[in-house]
């Protein structure tokens, strides 16, 4: 399971399922997944399950795993998140295979510090800690927030450092905004060098917001490219549209570049598109579509769900 850096998290009340297929609509039956999520959020905690179910040629369904999650806020400014995901073994009993643990604290001064632990599971069964990261972020000035993330593995010979991120985000003027990342990671000698940088823009305006995330790659020398059409590894184009009666529309296009033919210009590669319109003052309804190129250059729909959500029932009170 893999949390976004820097990230936090809102909660709501509400009670959903979605269910999404996975090669639903391929031309021809095959092996495909289909995941269950079912959601429970009331005041300060959310719980979440997502159940992977496998389904063969001849249709039949078995679980291929299970995620439960809790995200809570606390007092004092802090939140946790557990994940706990499982697999059934050889006897169909489903065991713990790893658990994720995040706690984020704001401090009196507005400065966040986040430790997010990765735990896998061992050869003796138990869970070990196997990746850990750290990370601040504060408002330095009116409009500019700055952050950094470290995050360490473990090697043979104890803790080692795999990933460095640096964050600034700035306000540029009413509506509109831009964050820049650098990311460093461990080059072929073992050092850490620069190999990815994200640029993403975001503005707001007459119920439409609009989010560009730019990301250029390493040169192979451990360096970022320079923000040219040659240096634009992927950039990805995510445009919201309030609509009537409060629900909305989200179109996702992820573009990239042919790695077979790099001096190409880059092609939308996935296409996300999201509608959620609302049923009732308490009840909502989201549709999601997910659009891939196929070998000839098509795209094509590979994956759809539903989720419906609405507030838990109501509690009798005691006569």
């Amino acid at each position: 399971m893999t949390l976004p850096h820097f990230a936090g998290w809102c909660a709501g009340i509400a009670v959903g399922t979605a269910v999404l297929t996975a090669q639903q609509a391929a031309p021809a039956p095959g092996p495909r997944q289909e995941v269950v999520t079912d959601t429970v959020n009331a005041g300060s905690s959310k719980q979440t399950r997502n159940d992977v179910i496998g389904i063969d040629e001849r249709g039949q369904r078995r679980l291929v795993e299970t995620t439960e999650s809790t995200q809570e806020t606390l007092p004092n400014g802090r939140s946790r998140t557990v994940a706990t995901t499982s697999a059934p073994d050889a006897n169909g009993r489903l065991v713990v295979a790893s658990r994720y643990t995040e706690e984020t604290t704001t401090t009196a001064s507005g400065r966040r510090e986040t430790v997010g632990i990765v735990l896998l599971r061992g050869v003796d069964g138990a869970l070990q800690e196997s990746r850990r990261t750290e990370s601040t972020e504060r408002e330095v000035s009116p409009g500019l927030v700055l952050g950094e993330s470290t995050a360490r593995v473990r090697g043979q010979s104890g803790w080692e450092t795999a990933e460095v991120r640096s964050l600034e985000k700035r306000t540029l003027g009413p509506g509109e905004s831009r964050e820049d990342e650098t990311i460093q990671r461990k080059d072929t000698s073992g050092r850490l060098t620069v190999s990815e940088r994200n640029v993403t823009r975001r503005s707001e305006a007459n119920g439409r917001k609009v989010e560009v995330t730019e990301t250029f790659g390493d040169n192979g020398q451990g360096s970022t490219r320079p923000a040219t059409p040659m240096g634009l590894s992927q950039r990805v184009t995510k445009t919201t549209t309030a609509a009537a009666g409060g629900g909305s529309s989200t179109v996702e296009e992820v573009e990239g570049r042919n790695l077979a033919a790099p001096n190409e210009p880059m092609r939308v590669v996935r296409r996300v598109v999201e509608t959620v319109r609302t049923l009732g003052s308490d009840r909502s309804e989201t549709q999601r579509q997910v659009f891939e190129r196929d070998p000839n250059g098509r795209m094509v729909l590979v994956s759809s769900d539903t989720n419906t959500s609405q507030p838990p029932p109501a509690t009798p009170r005691p006569q």
